[in-house]
């Protein structure tokens, strides 16, 4: 009984020890490591911890390794870190492909990538992708973040963007 007892503990305590990766954590930290390596690190560094497996979380990880890229000063470091993001990104589209918020994420990425990089591929249909899917978001915080990049953003058309602006 004393045994069950102590296994029943030490399981309880490694459960609460065990920090999973929260969405608006992930979403601030890819808003934050554009501007800060350290936010960018201290997210990265976590996550390897824990290398999580929920495509939505993987997608961030991925997109966070993408823009640390810009960081590094050495350009083997730079496209290391890129194409291991690039990778998790497109793992996690492929296990949720309809996820609009992943495409998002491929989409800010692709849209603000340097050309000889080649991740430009997807920009087209992302951005059809998003136009018809933003309308029907439930998450509020979500759509807005995704809105003032759309309504931001050099890819889209003045007419794109006053159908969003319509729409909201």
């Amino acid at each position: 009984m004393i045994r069950i007892a102590t296994l029943m503990i030490l399981l309880t305590s490694l459960l609460i020890n065990v920090e999973a990766i929260s969405i608006p954590d992930a979403r601030k930290a890819y808003d934050e490591a554009v501007y800060k390596a350290s936010a960018g690190k201290t997210f990265l560094a976590q996550a390897e911890k824990l290398n999580p497996t929920e495509p939505l979380i993987m997608g961030y990880v991925g997109a966070v390794k993408m823009i640390m890229a810009k960081h590094y000063f050495n350009p083997w470091a730079k496209l290391h870190s890129f194409n291991q993001g690039r990778e998790l990104l497109e793992k996690a589209l492929a296990a949720q492909p309809q996820g609009v918020e992943l495409v998002f994420l491929r989409f800010s990425i692709q849209s603000n990538s340097p050309g000889f990089l080649n991740y430009n591929q997807h920009l087209a249909t992302d951005k059809a992708f998003l136009l018809a899917n933003i309308v029907s978001l439930k998450d509020k915080v979500l759509k807005e973040k995704i809105s003032n990049y759309l309504l931001s953003s050099e890819a889209l058309t003045p007419a794109e963007k006053q159908k969003i602006q319509a729409a909201l």
